[in-house]
């Protein structure tokens, strides 16, 4: 039986406290796939990587850790220019990616991992922000270091957990791409020019508009 593996992506150099982190994410993955009776996976592997794999399996995570919103990757190559939070994911046709943002998290370690938790399993379940945080705990809206996993995110996660969904590994070349600002419109968190998001997103903070693209 194979093991759920969780990649991680350390980008600009955020501070983290990588073992917490790593514990952390254990703990909760590994609480869904034993409570939740995921036979797909055995356990939790949480593997650090320093730059962008070429390639990941479609049923396994990946997920960029940036020091602050400044930093977002995922929002600039989905042409997002709605708030940002503490965390980000998107998806279309090809791809899905999360992002989560060091800075705005509550400490450096077990609040960084809930917060990937909760980027998950928007991830994974393609749920927006109108879907998911009502269930409460780390599905929440607002997720700190104190946030506890309920048996009702184990129980939707578990449902979701070996979904597949082809990550997003181009953030390391979006990041050092030259003219990844070059928009004639400008994205309110950062200095270099983003594209306004597409009509058919489901927008942080709004309803779900139905089309071929969603953000959460």
């Amino acid at each position: 039986m194979a093991n759920f593996t969780i990649n991680l992506v350390k980008l600009g150099n955020p501070s983290l406290d990588e073992p917490k982190i790593t514990d952390r994410l254990k703990e909760v993955f590994n609480a869904v796939i034993t409570k939740g009776k995921v036979t797909a996976y055995q356990q939790t592997d949480v593997v650090w990587l320093q730059d962008c794999p070429a390639s990941v399996a479609d049923d396994q995570l990946l997920v960029y850790i940036l020091k602050s919103r400044i930093d977002s990757l995922v929002s600039g190559y989905f042409k997002y220019n709605g708030p940002l939070d503490a965390g980000f994911t998107a998806w279309n046709n090809s791809v899905t990616s999360s992002e989560v943002f060091a800075a705005s998290c509550t400490g450096n370690g077990p609040g960084v991992a809930n917060m990937i938790f909760h980027e998950s399993m928007h991830n994974k379940g393609h749920w927006t922000n109108a879907q998911l945080h009502p269930d409460g705990g780390l599905a929440a809206d607002t997720v700190s270091d104190q946030t506890a996993l309920t048996q009702k995110n184990i129980d939707r996660m578990a449902r979701v957990l070996a979904a597949r969904h082809s990550q997003w590994t181009g953030g390391c070349a979006y990041m050092n791409d030259p003219l990844r600002g070059a928009s004639n419109e400008f994205f309110q968190n950062r200095p270099d020019g983003q594209a306004v998001a597409d009509a058919g997103a489901a927008v942080r903070g709004g309803s779900f508009l139905p089309g071929p693209r969603g953000v959460a």
